[in-house]
């Protein structure tokens, strides 16, 4: 598998302070991973998460920390439930070399479970890590 530039780009976009991002998503394009979107909005990040294909995303999320409020992020794998077995099988074994470039993040979440993405949830996986 292939990592195209614009993975990374996204990448860094997501992690800076000063971006208006707060998630970039990423899909295989034949053998290459490419950047699908990005955005801030939480309803148009599920929005990008097909049934029947996975989908990498890097999401950046606020997390309340005693009486102050942090910035974390979270690796999410979506495998849709209608996925198949042979884009299942790909995902472990291009995963490590995503994460060569997605490096940084506090919580990494793999569902088919649109629920599990809830912003909220996302903001209890990311506090629960930070401890």
């Amino acid at each position: 598998m292939e990592i195209s530039a614009d993975v990374k780009d996204a990448y860094e976009t997501v992690r800076r302070s000063d971006s208006s991002i707060r998630w970039a998503t990423f899909v295989y394009s034949g053998n290459v991973l490419v950047l699908d979107q990005t955005g801030s909005d939480h309803e148009a990040f599920l929005a990008r998460l097909p049934q029947d294909a996975p989908v990498f995303a890097y999401y950046r999320a606020e997390v309340p920390v005693a009486d102050a409020t942090r910035t974390r992020f979270a690796f999410i794998t979506w495998v849709g439930s209608n996925t198949s077995p042979l884009k299942k099988g790909k995902i472990p074994v291009d995963k490590p070399a995503i994460k060569q470039i997605i490096k940084d993040f506090s919580a990494d979440i793999t569902t088919s479970d649109p629920a599990e993405l809830a912003y909220e949830r996302i903001q209890d996986k990311l506090s629960a890590a930070s401890y």
